[in-house]
Parts: structure tokens; sequence; C-alpha cells
């Protein structure tokens, strides 16, 4: 991901908007508007937003050089004429003139028609919080809100924005759309590739999706509250009750005649807005320290999870804007910088410069070495050899490398389980039961995965060198990790390897709804001329229990599709489809050809069980921390020798590479990648980095590790 230096963010949207036609003064202000929203980390409302701006000027909805007019005033209230102007023009303008009226007599009311989106509603009673006012901002917008009982959206995200000054500096900032969720969320989620959570929005058909494109295509969003039975009817009371403000009050536009937001449109949008200053101090005094004492309070609460604690209203925001700051850069999407490097090429300015993120957003990092010392202490100290100690450490490392987190320190806590319960015999060396030149059958003797594995495609790599081939299986094996690092020491000799293993039954077969197969993964590796290679990895279910652990991990939900819940159907809640246990096989259900990969997992059981005599995956016990028995997986290790066959493999598999990676993409942002290559990649940025990120939740769980067996926890860098 890019990230760019916060003035040089403000000097795109300044130059951007003054070459659209808007004077510098207030071009300055609205990037000032854009820009805390994306220090705040609400993106959906800050260079997401830019583009929007600058055809709203461009087309004639928005009148850059335009002030806003007073039509009638009290000592305490303003309606006025926003003229179309900018979204802050006429932000700064109502505030100003609030604040003026509260000073004076306690409360200003400020209502604006003929209005413009006016950015994060919490920018504006932000304004009022800093003269130590109480400030509130309100806006109606496009309908794309759906009332309770309707199938279609007729309210706005209708945003609800307070801010009140605690003592000591602190404060209360409350600011929200009425709505489940923003739209600029839901097409944040388009640009990521990812699912909006349950609940968000309904399809085109009235019901509830989680795919983000057709919610935005859609246009209706539930009310705060979700469906009548969770109380959405009272979200849509509230998105009402700011239409009494923006719309009633000033004469604007109602939302359901308000046309979408959109590169299309072509007229103003009229909404209506609404600006409101209190001065605490025509009231009771102490505002502050009741103010400061409640968020004391709730921040002090004790929380559900000890590494999540209570935030007051707006913590998060000023978290997030520590951080920006002192980082001094604003982290965008790859996407989303493409889109202004075009932008930026049809207005005449000169694009945003940006480098390469070297760091996730608020993640820590650990040098890759002292997570290797880490992850071989942890297994020393829980009965390992160390030579085995270190070998299983390698291959738990590779997978961090690679970016495949759900298979390297995720999973060090379990085979320390392993041990300790006595499942795993961790000083044990595999037997071979029979073998002839080509083949071998072999006892793991429940060693650790990296023993057996080892021992296994060392084996099956000398058969090859020998006969051509090396099919070597093994019985009572434990987890072997990434199925591809097995694959990759034979490709490194530059031979083919393969390796597949079963698992505990987490795989729902086409047509079922429990689970009886495994996540039975296949990889294959192969050497290209050039140091090239092909390098497959893949489970042949939708996707590997270790990713849905990790999405619980970032508290995300997981892509429609993944896994069902208790209840037979689909879910996208992470926790529930880790209980449940019931992953669909690669390609989903029967009619999106999920048999297919179903098909594919009993190849795999038909290699590893079948062959080695293991115990079949729908008889292996859950991997987990309360399991004492042995899994008795079956695992098989392949390698071929291509020298075996025809001349030139090298170059033939060089050639399909190079097409493949040269073919035209479908967008010029997201080049085609061979299998593989994303795995070389992340491996040379983490190695060059010299550092591995994990989420701070991981951490905890392997500091508290730590403790339990007495080694130095991981230090961050």
């Amino acid at each position: 991901m890019p990230e760019v230096r916060i003035e040089e963010v403000e000097r795109f949207m300044v130059e951007s908007l003054v070459a659209a036609g808007a004077p510098r003064s207030e071009a300055q202000a609205q990037a000032e508007l854009l820009l805390h929203a994306d220090t705040v980390g609400h993106f959906s409302h800050g260079l997401h937003r830019l583009k929007l701006y600058i055809n709203d000027m461009q087309t004639g909805g928005a009148k850059a050089d335009i002030k806003p007019v007073v039509l009638k005033e009290s000592v305490a209230t303003a309606w006025v004429d926003g003229r179309q102007a900018l979204g802050a023009t006429v932000g700064n303008f109502c505030m100003e003139l609030a604040i003026k009226k509260a000073k004076e007599c306690g409360v200003g009311w400020v209502v604006a028609k003929h209005c413009n989106h006016f950015g994060m509603a919490g920018f504006w009673a932000l304004k009022a919080e800093r003269e130590g006012l109480i400030g509130m901002a309100f806006t109606n917008s496009s309908p794309i809100g759906v009332p309770t009982r309707a199938k279609n959206s007729a309210t706005g995200t209708n945003p609800v924005a307070m801010a009140a000054p605690a003592s000591g500096g602190d404060s209360l900032v409350v600011d929200m759309a009425t709505t489940a969720t923003a739209m600029g969320k839901i097409e944040l989620k388009i640009q990521k590739g990812e699912p909006i959570p349950e609940g968000w929005a309904l399809g085109q058909d009235g019901k509830c999706t989680t795919n983000a494109q057709e919610a935005f295509d859609a246009g209706r969003l539930l009310p705060l509250g979700g469906f009548e039975s969770t109380s959405g009817y009272k979200g849509f009371a509230l998105s009402a009750m700011i239409e009494v403000f923006c719309t009633g009050l000033s004469g604007s536009r109602l939302t359901h005649k308000v046309r979408r937001w959109s590169f299309s449109q072509t007229e103003a949008s009229d909404l209506g807005q609404c600006y409101v200053a209190i001065n605490p101090d025509c009231f009771a005094p102490g505002l502050g320290d009741r103010l400061a004492e409640c968020l004391n309070h709730w921040r002090n609460m004790e929380p559900v999870d000890p590494s999540l604690p209570v935030l007051a209203p707006g913590d998060k925001e000023k978290n997030n804007a520590e951080v920006t700051k002192k980082r001094g850069t604003i982290i965008y999407p790859q996407e989303q910088m493409e889109i202004y490097a075009r932008v930026a090429d049809r207005l005449g300015v000169e694009p945003l410069e940006f480098k390469l993120l070297l760091r996730q957003f608020n993640m820590p990092e650990v040098r890759i070495e002292e997570v290797e010392r880490f992850m071989v202490e942890s297994l020393v100290a829980a009965g390992a050899p160390r030579s085995e100690a270190q070998a299983q450490a390698d291959l738990l490392l590779h997978a961090d490398t690679v970016g495949h987190f759900s298979h390297g320190l995720n999973r060090l806590e379990l085979y320390i389980n392993d041990i300790q319960s006595g499942g795993t015999k961790a000083a044990a060396d595999p037997v071979v039961l029979k073998e002839s030149v080509a083949t071998a059958w072999v006892d793991g003797c429940h060693a650790l995965g990296a023993t057996v594995g080892n021992f296994c495609m060392e084996l099956a790599i000398k058969k090859a060198k020998e006969s051509g081939v090396g099919w070597v299986v093994a019985k009572r094996c434990n987890h072997f990790g990434m199925a591809g690092f097995w694959a990759l020491k034979a490709e490194r000799q530059g031979l083919i390897g393969m390796a597949f293993t079963n698992s505990a039954p987490i795989g729902v077969p086409t047509r079922a709804k429990y689970s009886a197969t495994g996540t039975n993964p296949i990889a294959m590796a192969a050497p290209a001329s050039g140091g090239d290679s092909l390098v497959v990895d893949m489970a042949t279910t939708t996707a590997a229990m270790g990713k849905i652990e990790m999405q619980i991990h970032k508290g995300e939900p997981i892509p429609e599709g993944w896994a069902l819940g208790p209840d037979g159907k689909c879910t996208t809640n992470a926790q529930e489809a880790f209980d449940t246990g019931r992953l669909l096989p690669l390609g989903g259900f029967e009619s999106t050809s999920g048999y297919k990969g179903f098909g594919l997992g009993c190849m795999v059981e038909a290699f590893c069980s079948g062959l080695s005599g293991s115990q079949i995956s729908h008889k292996v016990p859950g991997w987990s921390f309360t399991q004492t028995e042995a899994p008795d997986l079956g695992q098989c290790f392949v390698v071929i020798d291509p020298g075996c066959f025809a001349p030139g493999f090298g170059d033939r598999l060089a050639d399909c590479l190079n097409h493949w990676r040269n073919m035209e993409p479908v967008d010029p942002s997201l080049p085609v990648l061979a299998p593989g290559d994303k795995e070389k990649k992340n491996g040379d940025v983490t190695k060059k980095r010299g550092t591995i990120i994990y989420p701070q939740g991981q951490l905890d769980t392997y500091a508290r590790m730590a403790a339990r067996i007495g080694v130095e926890p991981l230090k961050v860098v």
C-alpha cells in the first residue's frame, strides 16, 4: 500500500480544486475538510471524494466562486442560501455565524438550503468545540437509506454530529450516519475487493447482501439498528428527525427528491444543512468537569476483551489522528493512487508522490531473526530437541515470510500444545515400513510435522534422482504447515515437487450440511528457465481454517462463500465459521462447481489416508487445545525428475509464465500473476524490510504463552 506525506496530499487537493475552477482560498478550505477525514481514519470522506467535488464544479452543480447569503435571521437563528457553493464554503460561513450567535445569546441555530456535500459532519461540530462551545451539524443527502419495512430507499445517510469540550483538553465527539454505514465505506470495500458486513445494505431483490458492488449499485442502506426486529426503526426515526432540521427548516429539496451523487449528474444537489452552537456557560456550571468524569468512567470500565479497551465516542478518531500526524503520512489503496494519477493527468496537475508502504497501519513489526529465536526457544521449552525445533521454526517462518500468516506464528501455540499433551512425539524419528526403487511407505511415529516432512521429501528426492519418480506416503503424521514449503524443497534441486495431506473434517462435501473432508491441500512447485518457477499451493476448500482464525484476530468478517454456519447456511461471521467448522469446497456450491473442489479433496484423501493407512479425514480429531490424542494424518510427498521426459521443460514453463504475466489485465492496476508470484513478491518485500508484521492481538496471545512456558517474549521493533 502506498503512503503519501500529509503536506503532499494537501498540495494535490488544493491544486486539483484550483485547476477545476475553485478560488485558492476555497480550495484550501475544501482540502482541509477532506484532509481531516483521512487523518482521523474516515477515508470514505477524504481524498476518496475529491474527484466527485471536481466533477460537481466542472458540471456546474457546485459554484466554487459563490458566497452564501443570509435570507433571514434573529438574535439566535439564521436562514441561509448556500447558493450551491462548495461544501466547505457553506460550512465555514454557517458555523462561524452559529458560533457568533451562541457567544452573544447562548445558542446559534443556522440552517441553509442550496447546499452541496459538506464532508464529515464532525468537522463542523469540532469548530465550535475548539471555541469552548457544544457544536452540532446535520445534513440530508441523496435517497440511499431504506425506511423500516420498505424495500426501496427514500431517506439519506442523514448524519448526526456533536462535539463537546471537557476539562483537561478532553472532548466528546459523536459523528455517525443514521444508516448502518455510509455509502463511501461501501465504495472503499469495492476498492479493496472485500465484502461488506451482514446488515449494512439490501440488494436489488430487497434482501440483505454482503456483496459491496451489489450494495453500491442498489443504493439501499439499512437504517442504524438494521431491521425492525433489531430496532432499525430507531435509526429511521433519527434520520427523519434530521430531515426535519435540514429540509424542513431550510426549504431545500426533500431527500427522496435529491439526485444521487455521481459522475453522471449535472444538476445541483440542493441539500439542506443545519449548524448548531450552544454556550455551556449559559447553563449549569461545571459541564467540562462532569463530561470529563463521564469520559474517564467509560474508558476505565472493564472490557469484555482485555485487548480491546472501552473507548469514548471520538477516541478512535483521536488515536488515528495522533498516529497519522506522528507518522507524517497517509496510507491509501494502490487503486486510489491509480485513479488520482488519471485525475491529475486530466487536470494538468502534478500527481501525488508516494512511497511503497513498508509497514502496516498501526500494526507491530518484529525482526525476522527475533521471530525465529522465539519459535525455536518456545519449541525447545515445550520439549523438542533443538534440531527439530529449528526445522519446525523454518517451516513456520516461511509461511509468515510469504504472507500466509495462517500457517506461521499463528500455529505455534498449537504445535506446543501437541507436544505438551503427548499427541506429538518431538524426539521421535520416522521409519520406512516398505519401499521400492521409486516408492516408500513411512511411519511418521507422531513426530513433528517438519521432522516427517524433511524425512519423506528427502527420500522422495533421492528416489526421483535415481529412478525418475519418488512417491513417498506416511501415516501417523501431524500438521506439516504450508504444503508448498515441501514442494519447494524439490524445486530448488531442479525437480518437480508435490505435497499433499489430509486433515480434520472441516470441509463440507457437495450437497451435505455437515463436514466430512479436510482442507486437503495440493501443492506443486516446478523449476523454469532463468531461475523462475511455478508454485501452486492451495486448499481444496475455498479457504483454510487458519485464514478464518486470522480474520478473527483482525476483527473482520470472512467473504461470502467461505463457510457455513450452524444452520447450514452461508455465514460471513468469522467466529461462527470457526466454531462451526464447515468450510465449503473450492468452487462453493454445486451450482458454482463446488463438486470439483470436493472431487480434488477426495483425490488427496486417496493419496494420503488411502495409500498410507492413516486415519480417514472424517475420523480425525479436530486440531485444538483440548485435543490429547494424536491425529494420525496421512501425507504424500512426490518428486518427478523433468530430465527423464522431453527436453526443454524449463523453457516451455518459462514461456507459459511469461505469457500469463504479460496478458492484458481487466484492471491495469492489477497485473496478471502466475501461481506463486504473490508469495515470491511478499517474500522479497519481507526480507528486504527485515521484519514481519503481526496483529497486536496475536502478539498479546504469544506474550501470555511466553510467560506460561518461561521464554523471553517477542520484542517488537
